[in-house]
């Protein structure tokens, strides 16, 4: 996997032009030049764009039915489940 997403930065660095079409679903896997982001939930399009706009963590816990705190950071995206007491 790391070996996958090293590979796509790299190809990215050299040609910076080239449109890569990554799907995951893991937001730890997107790769730091992304710039766009379709979020699916049950079938349907919940929200597309920057995924500075997009992968909030109000947006995600409502997609995916459960409390999640989004972050971003210098070593990319991640999430974990918010335990509300």
């Amino acid at each position: 996997r790391q070996f996958t997403l090293d590979a796509l930065v790299s190809l990215h660095a050299q040609r910076p032009s080239l449109s890569i079409l990554f799907v995951t679903h893991h937001l730890e896997e997107l790769i730091p030049a992304t710039n766009n982001v379709l979020l699916l939930s049950r079938g349907q399009v919940a929200f597309a764009g920057h995924p500075s706009e997009s992968l909030r963590s109000e947006r995600l816990s409502a997609a995916f039915g459960v409390p999640l705190e989004v972050r971003q950071d210098q070593q990319g995206w991640n999430w974990r489940v918010r335990i509300e007491s």
